[in-house]
């Protein structure tokens, strides 16, 4: 759900005892600096969502080469349902964030337990897998190497070695692994994939607008990725998106919403942390499973 004229009306003037109304709504409409330190000042993040304790689905690790990347072994991993063959499953994809790699989706978010949770809970069993994605943001870089290519053709093709079922793929990703997953499915995985789920997607107005030097090798490397121009190739996908309120995406999060019209939104309380992806686990491997 998205924030009432109210609602916010409320938080800026939370901030506002912090030091007087023009500060106050100045920093929460990120004119200032400190709007997440007030955000969570006056509760904003929410609770802490600790790591699931549902039994764990199996996950193994093992490594790929790819022409998109030559010479490199491939990090990457599988996690399947206890006691469910993994020949035949359908598959969501998980991207993860910028910093993060491919254990992180198990190891800090739990992706395991919460499989293993939407499985009794009465979705059809399903396979995750991850890939390392370093700072990539998912796409072809000036260096030659296809981090986008890596996803759909060298993931992919090991799934397929394995026996999953890749006409049946589900996207997944926080940050900037949901930027990667919506520019995947508008590009490299274009009709090919059943839904996306994507958390505090990492999307930008602009080039300048991004913190990380070196998530875009320049300007028109920006421009040529962006998901600003790939608003049509997404219409009819169905699509979850989430985002904390406490997040510095969370503008940007609406924003595509207001384009994309998604079949399911979760804006609550949070910030752009584990405690948020944790929180929004459930709800968004649910939607993704049951359109597998």
């Amino acid at each position: 759900m998205a924030m009432t004229r109210r609602q916010l009306f409320g938080l800026t003037a939370g901030a506002a005892a912090f030091g007087g109304a023009g500060v106050g709504v100045g920093v929460w409409a990120r004119v200032l600096p400190g709007r997440q330190r007030i955000g969570e000042t006056i509760g904003l993040d929410g609770v802490p969502v600790p790591m699931p304790t549902d039994e764990p689905s199996a996950v193994t690790y093992g490594n790929f080469r790819s022409p998109h990347r030559p010479g490199v072994d491939e990090a990457w991993a599988l996690s399947v349902p206890a006691g469910i063959p993994a020949k035949g499953l359908p598959v969501i994809i998980v991207l993860h964030g910028y910093g993060d790699s491919h254990a992180v989706p198990f190891t800090r978010v739990g992706y395991q337990n919460f499989q293993t949770r939407c499985v009794a809970e009465g979705a059809q069993p399903f396979a995750l897998a991850s890939l390392d994605g370093e700072h990539s943001y998912w796409h072809k870089r000036a260096d030659g190497v296809d981090w986008a290519r890596l996803v759909s053709d060298g993931l992919v093709g090991e799934l397929d070695k394995l026996g999953l079922d890749t006409s049946s793929l589900g996207l997944m990703g926080w940050s900037m692994g949901g930027y990667g997953c919506l520019r995947l499915a508008a590009d490299e995985l274009h009709g090919r994939v059943k839904a996306v789920a994507s958390v505090a997607t990492a999307t930008y107005e602009k080039y300048e607008d991004c913190p990380h030097p070196d998530a875009f090798d320049s300007k028109a490397d920006h421009d040529a990725n962006t998901l600003n121009t790939r608003i049509g190739q997404l219409q009819g996908l169905p699509l979850h998106l989430a985002c904390g309120v406490n997040d510095f995406y969370y503008e940007r999060n609406q924003w595509l919403a207001e384009q994309l019209h998604p079949e399911q939104t979760l804006f609550v309380k949070g910030a752009h942390d584990f405690d948020f992806w944790r929180r929004a686990a459930s709800v968004q491997m649910r939607f993704v499973a049951d359109r597998l």
